[in-house]
């Protein structure tokens, strides 16, 4: 976390409040930073698109709200892309939602979209990702306007660019769009962001905590709250370029550090440092090393999907030298040929 969100999360702490008031005043102040209609902070990506889908089913219908799980005589119908879905659906599932999987990409897969879309469709559930097997999110978007049917966007990962705070929402069209308010955002880990619709924000705050309906296990405490406020603040205030030439910085020093390793390749992907070799010649896999650097003192957690990775977005400064050292040691101890 930066700094003035944990200062602000100390100061919260030291006060007695509404948190309901201090949900609207800070939602409402989010919605004109990132230029939404309404906002509102949840404990969590994940709990956000839990109240998300909830209030797609619900709207501000007090009685349906109070049936959650049980979606009898409501919209519970959630399409997702086949290629979109992975273990979140259990936080669709315990909404009670029905999930609708759709597989096509391209014209076919929009016209399959289009068929799944009935009388019990609640919401179409998406991801900004973009690939050969996926239908656009600007494609998914024009075809729900045309039926009317609520757009959620989990956009946990999305941030930065800051842009995306209003680009999901705003310019492409979605009615949600969810972010962690943790990872790029840099506010309190078991914090989360929902921006969008204000009918549907609204509903979704009517079934959150602490209110006792399905959200209410979902609890955001003020601390929370003023910690999400500021890190928004401080991701608006900062260039996205200035970000991105640190993590630049941080990879060229790892690179530096590790030249006399002649035969390590480098690749740049967004914030991650991916470090390749040829494991059959040199005796050493991807696997292995992120294993002895995850077992050492201090342990670093590296990926090895495709080579070493390393994400320079989660390095305090300084911490790029004791990765490269580590990897470099590691790499003098196994056995390899230049």
């Amino acid at each position: 976390m930066l700094p003035a969100v944990v200062d602000a999360m100390v100061a919260a702490s030291k006060s007695t409040v509404y948190l309901g008031e201090l949900q609207d005043v800070i939602g409402a102040r989010i919605a004109v930073m990132t230029q939404n209609e309404a906002a509102m902070v949840t404990c969590g990506a994940a709990a956000g698109i839990v109240l998300a889908v909830s209030a797609c089913m619900t709207g501000e219908d007090r009685k349906k709200m109070a049936s959650l799980p049980d979606t009898k005589g409501m919209k519970n119908e959630v399409i997702v892309q086949r290629h979109m879905r992975f273990d979140e659906d259990c936080v669709l599932k315990q909404t009670g939602a029905r999930i609708i999987e759709i597989a096509g990409a391209g014209l076919l897969g929009e016209a399959e979209l289009a068929a799944a879309i009935g009388p019990c469709t609640a919401a179409i559930f998406t991801t900004p990702w973009i690939g050969s097997k996926t239908i656009p999110l600007p494609s998914v978007v024009r075809l729900a306007r045309e039926r009317n049917i609520p757009v959620i966007v989990d956009a946990a990962a999305e941030l930065p660019p800051s842009e995306n705070l209003w680009k999901f929402t705003k310019e492409v069209g979605a009615d949600l769009a969810i972010f962690s308010g943790g990872k790029g955002l840099r506010g309190p880990q078991s914090s989360g962001l929902a921006v969008g619709k204000k009918r549907l924000i609204e509903a979704m705050k009517m079934q959150a905590s602490p209110h006792c309906y399905i959200g209410r296990p979902m609890k955001v405490g003020k601390e929370e709250m003023a910690g999400l406020y500021v890190a928004v603040e401080c991701l608006l205030a900062t260039p996205d370029q200035e970000r991105k030439d640190l993590l630049e910085k941080r990879m060229l020093h790892i690179e530096t550090r590790l030249s006399h390793l002649s035969f390590l390749r480098f690749e740049h992907e967004e914030s991650c440092l991916i470090i390749k070799w040829d494991e059959i010649a040199n005796t050493a896999t991807a696997e292995e090393v992120a294993a002895r650097m995850r077992s050492g003192k201090p342990g670093i957690e590296c990926g090895c999907s495709n080579g070493l990775r390393l994400n320079m977005a989660t390095l305090q400064t300084g911490e790029e030298e004791i990765a490269a050292s580590r990897i470099a040691e590691i790499m003098g101890l196994m056995t390899f040929l230049a």
